[in-house]
């Protein structure tokens, strides 16, 4: 997920397929990351949410690759 996917004035709360694909992961990985603690969704009408706000920190978060490692 670059800056450039989260621009200002979009949505401020994603439905979980596009906040996955936003954030350039799968859904298994945003539910799996739910159950362990690491992200907060929203649910309305029987449907899951993420806050645009809550994109961010999770991304900035993520542990990143020491020098000389690839990112995976």
């Amino acid at each position: 997920m670059t800056d450039e996917d989260l621009r200002p004035g979009e949505a401020f709360q994603y439905p979980l397929k596009e906040a996955a694909e936003k954030l350039r992961v799968s859904e298994k990985t945003l539910r799996r990351e739910y159950k362990a603690g690491r992200i907060v969704f929203r649910e309305k009408g029987g449907r899951y949410y993420v806050d645009h706000e809550e994109c961010i920190r999770w991304r900035n978060n993520l542990p990143q690759p020491a020098p000389g490692e690839l990112a995976s």
